[in-house]
């Protein structure tokens, strides 16, 4: 197989709510990457730099697509790229691409390789994906928003919700988890993301106060592998779940987390072959691998959900219900086609094309 077109295009989404503490973020950006082979079959993936979390610019990303774009035409596709093991450092490591731009080549190229094979990109992966993959309701925002969000969450039928907690001192956090308990019930599992910002003595002191509340995990509760570790040490029952520090870590250094519940993967921030490299180390040390949204378009949640169906366990809720922070999206259809579910089978067809007259192709017959 060879590329004979790599295409780049721009988007710019109105926000329906603020996505980061970053108030003046009005619009989240991005970039689609479409790749063409001989035979016409296309494949799609997206590169969408979070501002205030990727260290990459979006102006960035596209430099370096563009680069990159100028070596892959007419190349032939390496063999064994879904695999996810290797074969996609051998042929991209070289260009020492920034993540985001790692996972949306990556992203095209599976969704290509899916096209030529016709099949999903679940199927390319796995024999057996997951028909569907549940999402966990994001409450965010103050509490009586997030009091609101979970009890119109439980109505519509989501099974799971995540209360963010990393602006709350530990009596405000504590009340907030109850009274978010409270209103959810208790069949509905709960999840608490703090995003790093406690210390280890805080967190122990959250996570003890909370554990007759039936939390699943709690994300992030300090910053760092260090941190991460002595509060296992301390702790060893504990229901946590490691996110951010993963950027400073390898999947081979897991291995110091042997208590973990679970592992947050984000694509848009590793790439999605070394997600897939700390998903197997999860599973082999008896963690959880999620996968988790960057606020992408509909696009990439698409290609996320597929990616889900062959990473996470059935009936274990993934942090893909971020669609809901856009007041506007690229692709044709709604992956949200049921509550607190996306329907795989639904992930085909002209619905999970994008919408050509909201993307601006980007210029690239110019080396840069």
């Amino acid at each position: 197989m060879k590329l004979t077109s790599i295409d780049l295009f721009r988007y710019r989404l109105q926000l329906a709510r603020p996505v980061t503490s970053d108030a003046s973020l009005t619009h989240r950006e991005g970039l689609v990457i479409r790749m063409t082979d001989e035979a016409e079959h296309t494949g799609l993936g997206e590169i969408a730099p979070l501002p205030g979390f990727s260290p990459e610019s979006l102006a960035e990303c596209e430099q370096q697509a563009v680069k990159w774009r100028w070596g892959a035409l007419s190349q032939e596709v390496p063999l064994h790229l879904e695999e996810l093991s290797g074969a996609f450092e051998q042929w991209l490591g070289q260009h020492n691409l920034a993540p985001s731009v790692r996972c949306g080549i990556e992203m095209a190229t599976l969704s290509l390789l899916a096209s030529s094979r016709g099949c999903s990109i679940g199927r390319l992966l796995t024999d057996s994906p997951s028909e569907g993959v549940e999402v966990n309701a994001l409450l965010a925002g103050n509490a009586s928003s997030m009091l609101k969000q979970a009890k119109e969450a439980v109505s519509q039928g989501y099974r799971t919700v995540k209360l963010k907690i990393g602006r709350n001192g530990l009596a405000e956090a504590v009340e907030l988890i109850e009274r978010v308990r409270d209103t959810v019930g208790p069949d509905v599992k709960l999840r608490l993301d703090a995003n790093g910002t406690f210390e280890v003595h805080t967190a122990l002191q959250l996570l003890e106060k909370v554990s007759r509340l039936g939390i699943e995990y709690m994300e992030e509760p300090v910053s760092g592998i260090s941190n991460l570790s002595q509060l296992l040490r301390s702790q060893p029952d504990a229901s946590v779940a490691i996110d951010e520090s993963l950027l400073s870590t390898t999947p081979t250094m897991l291995r110091e987390l042997p208590a973990l519940t679970a592992v947050i993967l984000k694509p848009t921030l590793l790439g999605i072959e070394r997600s897939m490299a700390f998903a197997r180390a999860a599973v082999a040390m008896g963690a959880t691998p999620v996968v988790t949204s960057m606020f992408e378009s509909g696009l990439g949640l698409a290609s996320l959900a597929q990616l889900a169906s062959v990473v996470t366990p059935r009936k274990t809720a993934v942090g893909l219900d971020t669609r809901r922070w856009l007041a506007e999206d690229i692709l044709i259809g709604d992956i949200y086609t049921h509550p607190g579910e996306i329907r795989l089978d639904q992930l085909a067809g002209k619905d999970c094309e994008p919408k050509m007259d909201r993307l601006q192709k980007v210029e690239c017959d110019t080396y840069p």
